[in-house]
């Protein structure tokens, strides 16, 4: 069946077929797919808590280290430099250890922990990298075991050898 409005014999609060007969009710609105990120309780919706750790790439790209909504938090790819001094060390190990120092720092803030941490992500740049890096991981996600990835890729700057990114859920 083809509706048509444009009959000026029709109403316009009523929808006709292509005889001209009106029908008796409006086709379905169509409705918007809900945001996978919102959630209401008892009708409220729980707004997104946006937290920064103050590094320069964050206001210079345009995004959050942390992003907390609801039971949630996801936080963003962190490579190694010094949250202090924002010197980048030579080795992958201690980038590594810096990253997580990151991390752990705005997972508190959005009141959550390593042990919520539910899924991690590391990016290095050469698989030789991998066996350096196992210490520092080990010691936060020995006990934890999240899901883990690991990928080969390249980093924006050349200096920079792991960057790692969690998703850690309180529920």
């Amino acid at each position: 069946m083809i509706l048509s409005v444009l009959d000026p014999a029709v109403p316009t609060d009523h929808f006709s077929d292509c005889s001209g007969k009106a029908l008796d009710s409006k086709p379905p609105r169509r409705q918007e797919p809900p945001d996978p990120f919102s959630r209401s309780i008892e009708g409220i919706l729980m707004s997104r808590r946006l937290i920064s750790s103050g590094s320069p790439f964050e206001a210079h790209v345009g995004y959050s280290r942390a992003l907390v909504q609801g039971d949630w938090c996801f936080v963003s790819g962190t490579t190694g430099y010094d949250p202090e001094t924002r010197a980048m060390p030579e080795r992958a190990a201690d980038q590594a250890a810096n990253a997580l120092k990151v991390i752990g720092a705005a997972l508190e803030e959005g009141g959550f922990s390593f042990g919520d941490v539910v899924r991690v992500n590391y990016y290095i740049t050469d698989p030789a990298y991998w066996d350096e890096i196992a210490a520092p991981l080990r010691a936060v996600f020995g006990d934890i075991r999240p899901a883990a990835t690991c990928t080969v890729t390249g980093l924006i700057k050349p200096d920079m050898k792991i960057e790692i990114d969690v998703t850690a859920f309180k529920g």
